[in-house]
């Protein structure tokens, strides 16, 4: 077993020098941030929080990149300002004609490409457009549902000028049509509908977003999500068999959807095909009786639309076995080298992948149920084949009003707004959302709250999942949860030698944002102390868009691995735009760095490899590996890179 010399000794104190510690400490991490504080007004300008209006902007629906300088960014959409009116002889012959083609669309992995034709504009100028206007450009505007309003576009795109033409265009499965539209400018002062498109239609009874989930059982049970339009009549299930098309086992799944009177207003209670929308039934199926370390073949859906064929892996219950995980937050569905990226990186180059853990900031909706969409099916390619386990972060929870169906709570049941103490900066950074859409769509482990905080076990690690946006303060309901946790888990260190500790939000970071800064340290004087005395190996975050790894730390001193230090991982660089301060020079800085990537581990009972990725050419830009120590034996954990694919060469010596 890990040894907790240091972490008795520091427990044996006399209550009196205990009282002493404790109010140095606090006055040490008063000292430190005041100092970080100082040197960070004195070299940068502080970050703000951006808040758009909601009448003037919404997030691109085509993932757009900054023309101008090819920077990537995540685009926003200016709504038009003008009135729109519709021209005389609409669709006449001889008139503006727009066709869409295929006009059944087919989404296999939740999306599909359409092709758009314009034909006969006369005189064409560069103020007619397909989609929002803007000055010198030609646009049309895309409809989803198809007899949305004409101020309800979500996207547009492109004509420039040019009187016949064609493009292809990318459309998702979001259970509605589409139609395009072709406008022009009249005068300066209106736009004139000219011509509407032939509806596009979609399979709304796709079975589209699979994920599957862990439960707190162990390797006998696995849970399957996905979305569709309702099929109960149909008998929604998941069917599943030990070998390839031998289904041999059924499940039912249960359904069930949300809707505005459980968020908590702002942008996500607007009912409108730019915000809230109708996000389909959410099917939940529980699958038990698993065998451990076995391959199972699987399809989702009901008899009247069933998804293709995808496989998982149950986990082993020897600790010995070595298994690869991946880590990573803030993702959001930013174009390559962002977002895209790294869900294409998992899906082509890791098929030994075991477990995700994404912890917080997930699409970045904000109220954008079009985002949901589109995140959502994102994933799915590896998130259908491996358990995708994740956590709250700021852009899913933060709030300042709680929703008016619930008595003074929100979906987590935190009361009075949520969690605003007076060192944080937790505002309405979830526009509204408040953590529904992300509760209701990702069904986590039942042995905590919801998705807001849960734990689980897999092969030689107990996970932990925990919000960083509620209070976790001593006495506080998640941190009562969270001692009692750990408690167990250490326990259990024989079967589950590692304990994984993962929050959106770092309690080690340096990069120069002082409000954040702040709530690090708060979350330190908080969390470090109970985490060090049960043993916590790691704790990964997000937040900072960029990636940071401290030594083995307490209390600000690298203290290493034998006498109980903690190594802490940052990493939020899963796709949202980066961050772009420096980091303040800290001791227990290891290794910082900003670029797109995520991390990989591989683990077994005596060996954890962490890597961080690049995702642009997924080279390894830092890694280190932890060892548990006893005093009979040490065990080497070796790797060798041959033909891109890793092999493990255990080796154990006698120290004794």
């Amino acid at each position: 077993m890990f040894p907790l010399l240091a972490r008795k000794n520091f427990l044996s104190f006399p209550n009196n020098k205990m009282a002493l510690c404790t109010g140095l400490k606090k006055i040490k991490y008063a000292l430190t941030f005041c100092l970080i504080c100082a040197i960070y007004f004195c070299t940068v300008e502080p970050k703000t929080n951006v808040k758009l209006e909601q009448s003037q902007e919404i997030p691109s629906f085509l993932w757009r990149v900054d023309s101008k300088n090819s920077k990537l960014w995540d685009s926003k959409l200016r709504l038009a300002s003008k009135s729109f009116r519709v021209a005389p002889k609409i669709n006449a012959e001889g008139g503006v004609q727009l066709t869409v083609y295929p006009s059944q669309l087919e989404t296999p992995n939740g999306s599909g490409v359409v092709t758009l034709e314009w034909q006969n504009v006369s005189s064409p100028t560069t103020q007619d457009w397909i989609g929002t206007p803007k000055k010198n450009k030609i646009r049309i505007r895309i409809y989803c549902p198809a007899n949305s309003s004409n101020e309800d576009y979500i996207d547009y795109v492109w004509t420039n000028g040019i009187p016949d033409g064609s493009m292809n265009v990318t459309l998702w499965n979001m259970r509605d049509d589409y139609e395009l539209r072709y406008f022009s400018d009249k005068d300066g002062n209106e736009y004139w509908l000219r011509a509407t498109s032939n509806v596009v239609t979609v399979n709304k009874y796709q079975p589209l977003q699979g994920h599957l989930s862990l439960t707190e059982n162990g390797c006998s049970e696995m849970r399957m999500m996905w979305v569709s339009s309702n099929v109960d009549e149909f008998v929604p299930r998941v069917r599943v068999g030990a070998q390839n098309g031998v289904y041999t086992a059924e499940y039912v799944a249960k359904g069930h959807t949300y809707n505005t009177s459980q968020m908590c207003y702002s942008g996500a209670s607007i009912i409108s095909p730019q915000w809230y929308r109708d996000p389909g039934t959410i099917y939940d199926a529980l699958l038990t009786n698993l065998t451990c370390n076995t391959m199972y073949y699987f399809i989702f859906g009901s008899d009247k639309e069933w998804s293709q064929q995808s496989t998982f892996i149950t986990a082993s219950n020897d600790p010995d076995d070595t298994f690869e995980f991946v880590m990573y937050g803030d993702m959001g569905i930013s174009p390559p080298p962002g977002g895209v990226t790294t869900a294409a990186n998992l899906a082509q180059y890791e098929p030994n992948l075991r477990l995700i853990l994404h912890v917080g900031d997930l699409s970045y909706a904000l109220g954008h149920g079009y985002i949901w969409e589109q995140w959502s099916n994102l994933v799915t390619p590896i998130a259908s084949k491996v358990p995708y386990m994740v956590s709250v972060g700021n852009h899913e929870y933060d709030h300042l009003q709680n929703s008016s169906s619930k008595d003074n709570e929100d979906i987590s049941g935190a009361a009075n707004n949520g969690y605003h103490p007076d060192w944080g900066n937790f505002g309405d950074d979830s526009n509204g959302e408040c953590g529904v859409p992300t509760a209701e769509r990702y069904h986590m482990p039942d042995n905590g709250n919801q998705v807001f905080w849960y734990s689980f076990d897999f092969q030689s690690v107990h996970f932990v999942m925990l919000s960083s946006e509620h209070n976790l303060s001593q006495g506080s309901e998640a941190y009562q949860w969270l001692k009692q946790d750990l408690q167990m888990a250490d326990a259990q260190r024989d079967r589950f030698p590692w304990i994984i500790v993962n929050l959106h939000r770092p309690l080690y970071v340096s990069e120069s944002y002082p409000s954040d800064l702040q709530v690090a340290e708060h979350l330190k004087l908080e969390l470090e102390t109970l985490l060090y005395e049960f043993g916590v190996d790691v704790v990964f975050s997000g937040h900072f868009h960029a990636y940071q790894r401290t030594c083995a730390v307490y209390h600000d001193q690298c203290i290493g691995e034998k006498n109980g230090g903690i190594t802490h991982i940052m990493i939020g660089t899963a796709g949202k735009t980066l961050d772009d301060q420096h980091f303040l020079p800290m001791q227990w800085n290891e290794f910082n760095d900003i670029q797109f990537g995520y991390g990989k581990i591989f683990v077994n009972s005596s060996t954890l490899l962490f890597q961080f990725l690049r995702n642009s050419d997924r080279a390894v830009v830092d890694s280190v590996t932890l060892y548990k120590y006893d005093s009979v034996q040490k065990t080497f954990f070796i790797y060798t890179l041959y033909k891109k694919k890793i092999f493990f060469l255990i080796k154990n010596f006698d120290t004794g």
